[in-house]
């Protein structure tokens, strides 16, 4: 795939065709629909006389989907039939027992469509093909489903890769804000240490060891370091939202994590209330990010 293209996990597909077998029309229908999951898993539900194509069904949609919970379900039925056959025989001889028995009771007749509810008047069409002469038409049914399913995926997907471009660029302005006020913070922080050391040494100190204090003291606070690994995991991240030819679910995941390493050291390491509170909100934007890339594919 050229373009870049992201997948979210959740759609919706349906496909149908008819086959022709043994001289017996039939309608194939086949549903899927996808929900999230960290892995692929695939559920089938199928008629009993065609279990045998569950294995199939599950390949083909092995080769079409990496990541999420999709449900199948396959649908056959005759189609000049619509799947049910009616016992004129038996409701007829219903009908002739339960009239006589009403006429006896002097109650009223009865009536044709309650009869019809008698198990056994309507049975079901069970009268399926082999499983092999039917499987090209149920193939190409899924076929087509599994098409709708990923355009929807994609739809979604566009969706997805806003929304996470969207809180990388507000991370990046969080991270801004933190480069430029922590070297100020520090220094304030060291004044105050100055400031605190003179006054309980009745304002003698010895030079050598309040620079030695005040190195310690910007050593602690130094985020230099984490902010550019953060901005390295952002540049992975936005790269590989926009050159995506395959599912990128997890290795952003993996970023995501090195994210949330990077805001939790340094909302350690700050001691300026303004700079814990960037931190934080460094933290909020990882898991929002997390939230959305649980429906990544």
């Amino acid at each position: 795939m050229d373009a870049p293209q992201l997948s979210s996990m959740t759609g919706f597909g349906a496909g149908q065709r008819e086959s022709v077998c043994s001289g017996r029309r039939y309608a194939c229908e086949v549903e899927l629909r996808s929900v999230n999951n960290r892995g692929l898993k695939v559920s089938v539900r199928a008629p009993e006389p065609l279990s045998a194509l569950i294995p199939k069904l599950e390949a083909q949609v092995r080769e079409a989907v990496s990541r999420g919970t999709v449900y199948l379900t396959l649908r056959v039925q005759e189609a000049s039939s619509g799947g049910a056959r009616l016992e004129a025989g038996l409701l007829r001889s219903l009908y002739e027992e339960v009239s006589a028995l009403a006429r006896e009771l002097n109650a009223e007749p009865p009536r044709l469509d309650a009869l019809c509810l008698v198990p056994g008047v309507v049975a079901a069409e069970e009268g399926l093909p082999a499983a092999t002469e039917i499987w090209p038409a149920i193939s190409e049914a899924l076929a087509e489903a599994l098409a709708k399913l990923i355009a929807m995926r994609r739809t979604e997907g566009l969706g997805l890769g806003d929304d996470l471009r969207a809180i990388t660029a507000e991370m990046r302005e969080h991270a801004a804000v933190v480069e430029r006020e922590a070297p100020l913070a520090v220094e304030a922080a060291a004044e105050r240490l100055r400031e605190r050391i003179s006054e309980l040494a009745g304002g003698v100190v010895e030079p050598g060891e309040l620079a030695r204090e005040v190195a310690l003291l910007a050593d602690k606070a130094d985020v230099a370091e984490e902010l550019q690994r953060l901005g390295s995991h952002l540049d992975q991240v936005e790269q590989t939202l926009a050159q995506a030819s395959e599912p990128v679910g997890r290795k952003l995941e993996f970023l995501a994590q090195e994210l949330l390493r990077e805001a939790n050291t340094m909302g350690n390491k700050c001691r300026d209330g303004a700079l814990v509170q960037r931190a934080l909100e460094l933290k909020l934007c990882v898991e929002r990010l997390k939230e959305q890339l649980a429906n990544l594919e």
